[in-house]
């Protein structure tokens, strides 16, 4: 049959292969040549000379799909996400399934977790629709294999034994083998803690991942730390791996913890003393590019030029424009750079130019996080955005300034946090999606045992005080300790204020609708956080108890009255009659809408005097009480031996008494009773010859006084028409 297979593009080939047993079929080998997309059309010649041509069909070239990694080891609890790469685009879902469950599982997106010691294979399949059929058929899979494991010891990782002085590397655990790494023992549940500790104090500074953002990280997180070489010594460096669960079992012979403990000399770097001078070097790996930069760029002419040595080789090369170039040879040469002045003045300099291999790398994060209270944070902030920098070191501690390393990344899983490209060479952005723990890894491409891991906490920065759900009408105050460098607080916002109005300066917040929002916290070129939460309807809930009387429940404000002086006392019996209550912010204006209360306050009569001195010579005094003007139109006032006493109006605000014992009162004494509502009785209190003088000379010096206060009250009507309260006087 004179049947021709055409494709529409040339990234595949077509090559017929043997014709089938049946007549009317033919076979076609078809090549992927290059990724991509095309289509095939068949054409035949029919017996009347006419061609005919069936309808083109889609095909596509795409990479081999591979499951990465391609061998994973586990400690018993630890968790690793199988990530892909190739395969059909767009890729549908992967379907995981795992040889043996009970010695790991693996979820929907990838996550293997090991349960017992063992191996597994975990086959991830890739499908699709049949066009022609409509059914799922297999297009592409792949396996990794797992091995789970119980750790039998730990060692520790340090690139180098011997460090200058002020040098940084860092140092991780591992396990006895090479494929045991932080990816397999880091995200441990239970977790498993780590102690490390100097034999000798002052020569090395062992501090957690992440101090320089201001981040301090609990000890379960602390498989790597920084190391830094204080001053010359030599000191013994030590781990002490502890197991939180004994039920895990995630050690060998069910062991409580292991430890590790590595000698670490540090040595001071050479530097002139006489004369005290300061001398110049550059670093650089092979075949690295370095552009030299000076502060005369632009202003005088600059020149460089590599210094020829006898009997040694070029190690670099250096241009007119500055960029000097590092051969594939380690060693050390000199460059001098030249600077011609425009008033006739040439500066020179002599740099040492030093090409050294990378023995190892080191993270660094920025930015550095604040709080109010000065505190380092435990975990990073939902939603920040980090920057970890690579930097490159040789054999004795000191950075290297410029490198040609092929650096590989990768998480131990990818639904926490979303790594980027950063904004210079070896950086690369983070940013914080989920809460959890993320383990990062960076290693050199040729030669693996280059590598360090740093852990990735993330965790929320706003709290709620314990409340994770709000029913609609409810009031809560966000609270977060981030602030800028200078410690100036960030603005609180809200996704929608319809269903959670947010008060931007306070982060105090009213649940007006049900549903879902998001409450963020920024603080303008430094950070941006937030946190979900969920408003619920309020809920009905049927109860088969007795309830006698319903009554809705509303917010209570409490209030005390704060102890006063005398004279605070004094002012307020005569001038408060209601007490505005609304409900505000401190500090801020609200912008809703506030109800406020009118409360009355009685404060009660109030006096200043706390005793009265009686004599002969001075048979009566007046005793001053403030008050209400309600209170005092009916005040009466008895003494302890229950006779009454008439009142004597002495002005608009107090009252005085016209009567009194020629006796001592005094705060001692038991305090005269009060009654507005009458009904007394006048009781004798004559018990001696002399007081019975006494009393009659008093009963009509109190008849003039009465006589003469009622004639003046009677020619000046008392007006106590006040819509405020007034304070009286009395006399006693």
């Amino acid at each position: 049959m004179n049947l021709k297979l055409k494709a529409a593009s040339a990234i595949v080939t077509l090559k017929p292969v043997v014709d089938s047993a049946e007549h009317d079929t033919a076979v076609f080998l078809v090549k992927g040549l290059s990724v991509g997309q095309t289509t095939l059309s068949a054409s035949v010649v029919g017996k009347s000379g006419r061609k005919i041509t069936s309808a083109p069909q889609q095909i596509e070239v795409f990479p081999p799909f591979k499951l990465i990694p391609r061998k994973m080891t586990l400690l018993i609890g630890s968790m690793m996400q199988i990530t892909s790469e190739g395969g059909p685009q767009p890729q549908s879902n992967i379907l995981f399934s795992i040889s043996e469950e009970e010695i790991a599982s693996v979820s929907p997106i990838g996550h293997v977790r090991g349960n017992a010691v063992g191996n597994v294979t975990v086959t991830g399949l890739v499908q699709a629709i049949d066009a022609e059929t409509g059914k799922l058929v297999v297009v592409s899979q792949d396996q990794v294999e797992v091995e789970v494991v119980v750790l039998t010891a730990i060692r520790i990782r340090a690139p180098i034994t011997r460090m200058k002085t002020g040098s940084e590397m860092p140092v991780y655990v591992m396990g006895l083998t090479n494929s045991q790494t932080p990816f397999s023992f880091g995200s441990a549940l239970p977790s498993l803690t780590f102690h490390w500790s100097t034999t000798k104090r002052g020569i090395l500074d062992v501090q957690p991942r992440h101090v320089e953002a201001n981040v301090e990280l609990q000890s379960e997180h602390n498989f790597g730390m920084r190391v830094t070489g204080k001053s010359r010594g030599r000191t013994g460096l030590k781990v002490v791996l502890r197991v939180t669960d004994p039920k895990a079992r995630q050690l060998v012979g069910n062991l409580q913890e292991l430890q590790d403990e590595i000698q670490i000399q540090v040595y001071d770097k050479l530097h002139m003393l006489n004369p005290k001078v300061e001398t110049e070097e550059l670093l650089m790996a092979p075949n690295s590019v370095l552009k030299l930069q000076t502060n005369r760029d632009g202003v005088g002419a600059l020149s460089y030029r590599m210094l020829d040595c006898p009997d040694q080789l070029v190690i670099a090369e250096v241009d007119d424009k500055g960029l000097l170039f590092a051969g594939s040879l380690t060693g050390t040469s000199s460059l001098l750079i030249t600077s011609q002045e425009t008033f006739g003045v040439n500066q020179t300099l002599i740099v040492a130019v030093k090409v050294v291999p990378v023995s190892y790398v080191r993270f660094t994060t920025s930015p550095a996080l604040y709080t109010q209270t000065k505190e380092n944070l435990k975990a990073f902030p939902l939603g920040v955005v980090l920057t970890f920098a690579v930097h490159f070191h040789a054999s004795t501690g000191e950075t290297l300034h410029s490198s040609n390393s092929l650096l590989t990344f990768s998480t131990n899983r990818d639904d926490l946090v979303q790594v980027g490209v950063g904004p210079s060479n070896h950086t690369l952005t983070v940013t914080t999606i989920n809460v959890g723990l993320t383990l990062l890894a960076a290693w050199d491409r040729e030669n693996t045992g280059v590598a360090d891991y740093v852990p990735i906490p993330v965790d929320h920065a706003i709290s709620m005080l314990d409340v994770h759900k709000l029913v609609v009408g409810d009031v809560v105050c966000f609270h977060v300790q981030l602030s800028s460098p200078d410690g100036v607080l960030g603005t609180w916002s809200s996704s929608a204020n319809g269903v959670l109005q947010v008060d931007p300066k306070t982060g105090a917040a009213v649940a007006r609708d049900s549903g879902t929002v998001t409450v963020f916290y920024e603080i303008p070129g430094t950070l941006k956080t937030y946190r979900e939460v969920c408003n619920t309807p309020p809920v009905t809930t049927p109860s088969a108890l007795p309830v006698s009387v319903c009554s809705p429940g509303l917010y209570a404000c409490s209030m005390t009255l704060q102890l006063m002086t005398d004279q605070q006392t004094r002012v307020l019996s005569i001038s408060m009659t209601n007490l505005l209550v609304k409900g505000g912010l401190e500090g801020s204006a609200f912008s809703g809408e506030q109800v406020g209360a009118r409360l009355p306050i009685e404060l009660g009569l109030y006096s200043d005097q706390t005793e009265l001195l009686l004599s002969n010579l001075q048979p009566s005094a007046e005793l001053t009480v403030f008050g209400p003007l309600a209170a005092l139109s009916s005040m009466k006032v008895r003494p302890s031996d229950g006779a009454e006493h008439a009142v004597r109006h002495a002005g608009d605000n107090h009252r005085s008494l016209d009567r009194v014992q020629n006796s001592m009162l005094s705060g001692a004494d038991p305090p005269p009773v009060v009654n507005w509502d009458g009904g007394h009785s006048l009781h004798s209190f004559i018990n001696c010859y002399q007081m019975m003088f006494c009393t009659l000379f008093a009963l009509l010096a109190g008849t003039a006084i009465l006589i003469i206060g009622g004639s003046r009250f009677s020619s000046r009507p008392l007006i106590a028409q006040r819509e405020k309260q007034h304070g009286c006087s009395g006399g006693l």
